[in-house]
């Protein structure tokens, strides 16, 4: 009798990445939010200041249209960063790719072509330690995703493999800093070691 696959493996996975998980990027966000509040403020006064020096009922007019328009470059980039911090970003593996929603028009897709390897592993934000999926591309650029609570490593693992990617497993926590600074994969060369052995 033929075996079966094993119950948990699947095809397709579907999760949001954990709330906090880009602590650091939400605090750059932050800061280029402010800074575009800020310089949109200078600038209107600016150009109010030059307009009342023009001509007075000139500057009036043209203060309340200044006003508005700032008002509305404000109100879109708070709109903007609310939506960052609450709504995560989706993670789709299927049957050709991996998808990331992240908020932008266009969803960000890595096909499975383009993978050299994955890497599952852990990594500390804050004062907790979430498990991440590491992208390692073709060209040695590296994406790094959260995985959510509800996903577990082994079907993670299962389903990337059941798509031909050759997954590692790193058994040491890395700092969320440590992780981004990564410019070269340390497991790469014993990744191609294991591809020629097997071959």
């Amino acid at each position: 009798m033929p075996l079966s696959r094993p119950p948990s493996s699947r095809k397709h996975l579907q999760w949001q990445e954990p709330m906090g998980f880009r602590k650091s990027g939400l605090k750059t966000s932050r800061k280029s939010v402010l800074r575009i509040i800020g310089l949109t403020a200078c600038v209107a006064l600016f150009f109010i200041v030059i307009a009342y020096q023009l001509d007075l009922s000139l500057g009036s007019e043209l203060s309340w249209k200044l006003l508005t328009a700032a008002g509305g470059i404000v109100l879109m980039c708070l709109i903007l960063l609310a939506a960052s911090h609450l709504v995560p970003f989706t993670v789709k593996i299927t049957g050709k790719e991996i998808l990331i929603d992240d908020l932008s028009d266009t969803p960000t897709v890595y096909r499975f072509k383009g993978i050299d390897h994955c890497e599952i592993s852990n990594m500390l934000v804050g004062n907790k330690t979430h498990c991440v999926l590491v992208i390692e591309l073709k060209n040695g650029d590296r994406e790094i995703i959260g995985v959510s609570t509800a996903v577990s490593k082994e079907i993670l693992q299962q389903t990337l493999e059941q798509q031909g990617i050759n997954v590692l497993t790193r058994s040491d926590t890395l700092s969320e800093q440590a992780l981004e600074d990564e410019n070269r994969d340390p497991y790469s060369d014993s990744t191609r070691f294991r591809k020629e052995k097997k071959s």
